[in-house]
């Protein structure tokens, strides 16, 4: 049925089939649907949800306060040996100490809120164009990372770009906010802003203790990370429940046939994301040891987890996680931060190891690899991902 449907897909853009990039080139390499669903039959899972999360993985909460701290305490290396061993072993947890005060986080719960509450044609009044450019809103079904139909709308922004300053790369630009006809409070963007550079702040905490983590000197990577902060994204999301929702299946779309779900399973491409999750609703799930496993919210904490570029950039051996939102019992919102290296950071060639959703073709009907060029820049890359999962 869907479910083994499901879990044959994710399987396969787990790692099971060996990867075919590093051609030197730019492809698509076509693969059998059903061959592969034929040949993943043997994942299917058994006895059913209840005993496969029976089993879930407690992801650590690590307080990642000492890394406001100067210079090299004992406190930080602290950090980075729990950072090490979540991203070796689950590629996720938790994190507190971020200093992100509870007001702002409700605060800006309630601006996307009101955002997604206006009516349909003043959002879609500020469409995230095609072309790589993430800034603006999302409609519901616009955007998904397989050929099933994502039930959620989202709204894209980002560093706060002067206007009369030319963007030196075309990941960099002016966020595309409501206009102020629009019926949102005057101060509603502020909680937005201020959120994303809190969420800049933790990620440049974040990287220090990832640096450190592999033995390396604090600052090692943030060279690597310079301007990523002016070409990544804060993404509010809204999920939207499935009508008669069962817990067996995630549901089809009445009109396209095609299988509904909250957010396709997947890798994230870029270096770290961090989560604030609804408090409310647990829909978020992780792919570990054969199982998939809920990830609920839990108070006073953000999710982090692993980014392609960050287990490429460690050889494999920090766990870039496979994970997706099923459609909620009822309505969800999040905010989901994806902290980018640099635009002309180079990707990283490694032969073999997991899979990445940054390396799979996930245009509609796609079902091979999407390889980079060699030595191609992430931010290059990165524009035809985000095209890849534009959808009609």
């Amino acid at each position: 049925g869907v479910l083994a449907l499901c879990t044959n897909a994710d399987a396969f853009v787990h790692g099971i089939v060996p990867s075919l990039r590093h051609s030197g080139h730019r492809h698509l390499a076509s693969i059998s649907r059903k061959t592969e669903t034929q040949r993943f039959s043997s994942l299917r899972p058994k006895g059913g949800l209840t005993n496969l999360r029976a089993s879930a993985p407690e992801f650590p909460v690590i307080d990642i306060s000492p890394m406001s701290e100067e210079g090299k305490t004992s406190a930080k290396l602290r950090v980075a040996e729990e950072v090490r061993a979540a991203c070796e072993e689950h590629g996720m947890f938790y994190v507190k100490g971020h200093g992100i005060p509870d007001e702002l986080q409700a605060a800006a719960f309630k601006a996307s809120q009101d955002f997604f509450s206006l009516p349909s044609e003043v959002k879609e009044a500020l469409p995230c164009v095609t072309g790589g450019f993430t800034r603006g809103y999302i409609g519901v079904g616009k955007e998904s990372g397989s050929d099933r139909h994502e039930l959620k709308e989202a709204f894209s922004y980002g560093y706060e770009w002067d206007s009369s300053t030319p963007p030196i790369n075309p990941l960099q630009g002016p966020n595309l906010w409501p206009p102020s006809s629009s019926g949102l409070a005057s101060a509603w963007q502020e909680p937005l802003q201020k959120i994303f550079t809190d969420n800049v702040r933790v990620g440049s905490m974040l990287t220090g203790a990832l640096a450190l983590s592999l033995g390396e000197e604090e600052a090692a990577m943030h060279t690597l990370c310079q301007e990523g902060d002016t070409i990544s994204l804060m993404r509010l999301f809204h999920y939207l429940p499935l009508p008669n929702r069962r817990e067996d299946v995630q549901g089809l779309d009445a009109a396209g046939g095609k299988e509904v779900t909250g957010s396709s399973p997947h890798t994230d491409w870029g270096w770290i994301t961090i989560i604030l999750q609804d408090p409310s609703v647990v829909a978020l799930e992780v792919f570990h040891r054969e199982a998939w496993h809920p990830v609920p919210p839990q108070p006073g904490t953000l999710l982090v987890n692993v980014g392609d570029y960050v287990s490429l950039y460690t050889r494999g051996r920090y766990v870039s996680p496979l994970h997706r939102v099923i459609s909620p019992p009822k309505e969800r919102f999040s905010f989901v931060f994806f902290a980018y290296p640099g635009y002309e950071a180079r990707i990283p060639q490694v032969e073999g190891g997991q899979r990445y959703s940054l390396f799979t073709d996930q245009l509609q009907g796609g079902g091979g690899e999407f390889a980079e060029e060699e030595s191609e820049s992430f931010g290059r890359f990165i524009l035809d991902k985000w095209a890849q999962v534009q959808r009609p």
